[in-house]
């Protein structure tokens, strides 16, 4: 199955980056794609957003390292990764989408661009001390 990843540097440690990441309830805090989340269980979501809705069950948890979901409900993607790269006080951060058509890659590319760029723009506002309860994603 094809792979599509992008990666962004982003000035905050791996545990912040890691934590956000870790809570799913606020995501449509910071995630430019995500209105709402109903939580499941411990490993499994639903996510209505902008682009539909659809499901992630937690597969793979490496603390400051790795998030790997599968992905029920969307016709672009059936995995989706994010794999977190310390480099001292900042961090390269991929995000990775398996995808069954070649011809959608350049629509995770763009999607994956959008999705770091909300978490790079949250995380750095965290990381300067920002408070969660009054920032704006858009």
């Amino acid at each position: 199955m094809p792979k599509a990843e992008i990666t962004k540097e982003i000035k905050a440690s791996a545990e912040r980056i890691y934590s956000i990441l870790k809570d799913r309830e606020a995501n449509p805090v910071w995630n430019i794609t995500v209105n709402e989340v109903n939580i499941l269980s411990d490993t499994k979501a639903n996510y209505k957003t902008t682009v539909g809705d659809l499901t992630l069950t937690l597969t793979v948890d490496k603390k400051n390292e790795k998030i790997f979901n599968d992905v029920e409900g969307n016709p672009l993607m059936k995995t989706m990764e994010y794999s977190i790269k310390a480099k001292g006080d900042i961090c390269d951060v991929t995000i990775a989408a398996e995808f069954p058509e070649p011809d959608q890659e350049p629509i995770l590319r763009t999607a994956g661009d959008v999705l770091l760029v909300s978490l790079k723009k949250y995380a750095e506002y965290l990381e300067e001390g920002g408070d969660p309860s009054s920032y704006k994603k858009k």
